[in-house]
């Protein structure tokens, strides 16, 4: 039997847990940090409730559900005379994590997670504020949820196992053509001289000895878009020139073996070497055996080429009726 405890904040989960819900959550997000950073960060009208979920004999979370509930008002007219307004609520079960993911289980409990699952959304169905209801989740999870609408169905990257010694080696071992695309993107990195790989150990030290790295940096770490990431990353690659820096990718260590990044140009540099940089220093890496993009990233067929692997996500909507 699965039962459930759920929370009105990421804050108010208890201590005791958190250790054993970063290892179920190690394939989503680096630290349950991040989760509460992303609370912190969403807009006002948005809220979020958490559900951990509990095995019979087991003392630990074997699930983790997070939602966000979106607070609208609507008004109403009789006859024109007079308007009522009205509370609404949407509520999406989605995750800050790398494929976005609104229900988490342990693979021995995902049939009886699921079920328990199934009962706490119909209570959100059975409340006349809630307009509407999805939920994000992989396909595992699908066959138990089968009832309710089917709204899309995406491949997002998983990730890129460490299956050789160096990144040497890892370029050995891809196809000639996706070498040659490889080659030609360091090619134009080394051939711009205004260019040079840093890294370092906080944000702050980026913009040392810059010309523009005070002015930078003031206005950076103000950014809603990377601020976060800010607080919580491990370590910090630059794309950088004697006067400002050109691109970030931020670098966060997970649990396990697992080791998250996040690319972000701050000019017209080009992702794909932005990923290159994150392969490269993932090799270097001894404790790391598996590399996350931090949020969800469509598959492509390059990323495929490159050795990331992917993951079937099903987003489900979930009817007043379907109770």
């Amino acid at each position: 039997m699965i039962i459930s405890q759920k929370y009105h904040s990421s804050a108010e989960i208890d201590p005791e847990f958190i250790e054993s819900l970063e290892l179920l959550l190690r394939e989503q997000v680096p630290s349950f940090e991040w989760i509460k950073l992303k609370e912190k960060s969403a807009p006002d009208n948005t809220h979020f409730s958490y559900f951990l979920f509990f095995g019979e004999a087991c003392n630990s979370p074997i699930g983790f559900g997070q939602l966000s509930i979106i607070n609208r008002e609507s008004e109403s007219s009789f006859f024109g005379l007079f308007k009522k307004s009205q509370k609404e609520k949407e509520i999406h079960w989605k995750g800050p994590s790398s494929t976005g993911e609104g229900l988490v289980f342990s693979p021995i409990y995902i049939k009886e997670g699921a079920i328990k699952a199934k009962s706490i959304l119909a209570e959100y169905s059975e409340r006349e504020e809630v307009v509407g209801q999805d939920i994000l989740l992989s396909e595992e999870l699908c066959p138990a949820l089968s009832d309710y609408e089917e709204i899309s169905t995406s491949f997002l990257v998983d990730t890129l196992v460490k299956n050789r010694r160096s990144y040497e080696e890892y370029m050995d071992s891809l196809s000639e053509s996706s070498a040659r695309k490889v080659q030609q993107l360091w090619k134009e990195v080394y051939k711009n001289t205004d260019y040079r790989i840093g890294e370092y150990p906080s944000f702050k030290e980026c913009f040392e000895y810059k010309k523009n790295g005070h002015k930078q940096y003031k206005e950076l770490k103000k950014d809603p878009v990377i601020s976060d990431c800010i607080k919580v990353a491990d370590f910090f690659l630059t794309f950088e020139g004697a006067d400002e820096i050109f691109a970030f990718v931020f670098m966060f260590h997970g649990k396990q073996g697992q080791l998250f990044f996040k690319t972000h140009p701050l000019s017209e540099v080009k992702e794909q070497i932005l990923i290159q940089a994150a392969i490269m220093r993932f090799y270097e890496e001894e404790s790391s055996d598996k590399l996350r993009f931090l949020e969800p990233h469509e598959l492509s067929k390059e990323l495929q080429e490159l050795g990331f692997t992917h993951k079937k996500l099903v987003k489900l909507r979930v009817k007043n009726d379907q109770i």
